[in-house]
């Protein structure tokens, strides 16, 4: 009895996985679709300065000023290709819950936290800050503009 238990849940659950991949592909195919850049005037002014500890007025300012101009395409593999403004590219991880209440963003080898998130629309995702994970401001993704030519 308990192993057809066990074989009935896992049908369950794989069906489940089935579904919600599919469901989730269509319903982000946006997220694929679009390059994606840190909209950095915004997450800039989302940052309260006095609030600030004078290492964070620090790390902020230096982590604005490294990811502009970069921006990110994310495939459905998990796997977001990171472009920095002088054309170097980067592969990282990505995951959205399923609920899509929480996404991580992966770029280097150093552990990282799921973000809330705030936002998730073709036009915008916005990803909470929270202080206490490390993240001084909220990361706030657009379509990226049409790249220039140099």
């Amino acid at each position: 009895m308990r192993v057809f238990q066990f074989v009935a849940l896992l049908a369950i659950a794989a069906s489940t996985l089935v579904w919600s991949c599919t469901s989730d592909s269509k319903d982000i195919q946006f997220l694929y679709d679009t390059t994606w850049e840190f909209d950095v005037h915004s997450m800039r002014d989302s940052l309260d300065f006095p609030k600030l500890t004078p290492f964070e007025q620090a790390a902020s300012i230096s982590g604005l000023t490294r990811i502009e101009g970069m921006t990110l395409k994310f495939r459905k593999d998990s796997v977001v290709e990171l472009r920095q403004y002088d054309g170097t590219e980067t592969l990282g991880g990505w995951l959205l819950s399923s609920d899509r209440k929480e996404m991580t963003i992966q770029i280097s080898k150093v552990a990282v936290a799921a973000q809330q998130v705030l936002e998730f629309t073709p036009e915008r995702i916005v990803l909470a800050a929270d202080r206490k994970l490390g993240f001084i401001y909220p990361n706030i993704l657009v379509p990226a503009v049409t790249v220039k030519k140099k």
